[in-house]
C-alpha cells in the first residue's frame, strides 16, 4: 500500500460488495473486542480544545469497523462526555461512498447511537503518517497489515508467494513485508500519544510456515492455469497476476515491537486455526450451494480489485469465480480456510 495509487493496490471490491461479503474479516474482529474495551479504558483522555481521537486503521468499507469502533466509544464514554472523533483511513481506491453510507445508515453506526461522536476519514497509507504527531488516544487496525505497499516482483506458477517454492522469490516479499510492518510502526509511534494505545488482530502464518489457506490459494492458481491453458491469458501475465501479501509468523510481527525504543507490546497472543463462520454453517447445514456462493463471494471481496490488474477482461474475471466455483462445489474442502490470527495490543512508550 503506497501513497500512490498503483495497478496493484491492494483495495477490497467497490460497490458495498466488500461490506456484503466480509463474514471472515467480521469474525476474526471478534478476537480482539476484549483486547480493545480493555485499551479503551486506560489510554489518556485528552482535555478540550484538543480532540480525542481514535484511528482506524485500513477501514476498507465501513462495515467491520462499526461494531470496533462502537465497542472503543462506549468503552470511552464511561470515561468522559467530551467529544469523539474517529477518523477512518484507507488507501486512496478505496470505496469511501460505502463506508459513509455504512455510517449515516446502518443501525449499528456510532453516529447513530452517540450523539456526540464525529467521522472523518483519509485516503493515505498507513505505512506512512496519516495523522498529526501525539494526536491518537486509540487505534484499531484488523486484517490489514498483511497486505503490501508493493509486489517486489512476479511470482511464477502462484498467485500467492508463500505457496512458492523459489526461496530467492519468497525473501523479496518477506524483505517487502518487514520493511512495511517496521514502517508502520514508526508511523504509529509517531501518532499515538504518550500512553496511547493500539488493538490489531492480524492473519498471521505459523511458525512451521503453514498460512492455513493453502488448498484456496491452491484452487485459484489451478484455475488461473486454466486461464492460460485456454489462451485467455499469456504466461508472462499470469507471472504478474500476483497476490500483494505477506502472512508474517507471529516472530515477524512481534519482535520489531519488542525492538522499537518507543513502543512497548502490552499483549501478544496467537489463535490457531480460527474456525471460518461459512465452514461451521456448512457443516451444520449440509448446503453446498449456500457455502459455495457464500465462500466465492468472500474471495472476490478481497481478490477481485488485485485480479484485475492483469485479468482485464470483465468476462474472464467472471469465468475465474465462476470455475473457482464449479471445483468448489465438487470439493467444498477446497474452499474451507483455517486462518491464523495474532491479536497484538501495543502501547507507546
Amino acid at each position: 500500500m503506497s501513497g500512490e495509487l498503483n495497478e496493484h493496490e491492494a483495495v477490497m471490491s467497490g460497490h458495498g460488495f466488500y461490506n456484503r461479503h466480509s463474514v471472515l474479516q467480521a469474525a476474526a474482529a471478534e478476537l480482539g473486542m476484549a483486547a480493545l474495551r480493555s485499551a479503551a479504558a486506560v489510554v489518556p483522555i485528552s482535555a478540550p480544545p484538543q480532540p480525542l481521537i481514535v484511528a482506524d486503521y485500513g477501514c476498507s468499507q465501513g462495515q467491520n469497523s462499526l461494531r470496533p469502533m462502537g465497542e472503543s466509544i462506549a468503552a470511552l464514554r464511561a470515561r468522559t462526555g467530551d467529544p469523539i472523533t474517529v477518523v477512518h483511513t484507507d488507501l486512496p481506491g478505496n470505496d469511501f461512498s460505502a463506508l459513509f453510507e455504512s455510517l449515516a445508515h446502518d443501525p449499528a453506526s456510532y453516529l447513530l447511537t452517540d450523539g456526540n461522536a464525529y467521522a472523518l476519514a483519509t485516503g493515505r497509507s498507513f505505512y506512512e503518517e496519516v495523522l498529526p504527531p501525539a494526536s491518537v488516544a486509540l487505534g484499531w487496525s484488523a486484517t490489514t497489515t498483511h497486505w503490501l505497499s508493493a509486489i517486489p516482483g512476479p511470482v511464477p506458477g502462484h498467485l500467492n508467494v508463500q505457496l512458492s517454492e523459489d526461496e530467492t522469490v519468497r525473501a523479496k516479499f518477506a524483505n517487502q513485508a518487514a520493511s512495511d510492518w517496521r514502517g508502520f510502526l514508526a508511523a504509529r509511534a509517531a501518532e499515538l500519544d504518550v500512553g496511547g494505545r493500539l488493538v490489531m488482530v492480524e492473519p498471521c502464518s505459523h511458525p512451521d510456515g503453514t498460512i492455513g489457506s493453502e488448498n484456496v490459494m491452491r484452487l485459484m492458481d489451478d484455475v488461473l492455469d486454466e486461464l492460460v491453458a485456454d489462451g485467455r491469458l499469456d504466461v508472462d501475465t499470469a507471472a504478474d497476476t500476483t497476490i500483494p501479501a505477506w502472512l508474517r509468523t507471529p516472530a515477524e510481527y512481534q519482535e520489531p515491537i519488542d525492538d522499537h525504543p518507543g513502543l512497548a507490546l502490552v499483549s501478544g497472543r496467537v489463535v490457531e486455526g480460527f474456525p471460518s463462520p461459512l465452514w461451521t454453517q456448512f457443516e451444520g447445514s449440509g448446503d453446498v450451494g449456500t457455502f459455495v456462493r457464500a465462500a466465492v463471494g468472500s474471495m472476490r471481496g478481497w481478490s477481485e480489485a488485485m485480479l484485475a490488474a492483469t485479468i482485464v477482461d470483465a468476462r474472464d474475471l467472471d469465468w475465474f469465480y465462476a470455475r473457482c466455483g464449479e471445483l468448489g462445489t465438487a470439493d467444498p474442502e477446497r474452499l474451507h480456510i483455517k486462518v491464523f490470527h495474532i491479536v497484538l495490543d501495543i502501547q507507546r512508550r
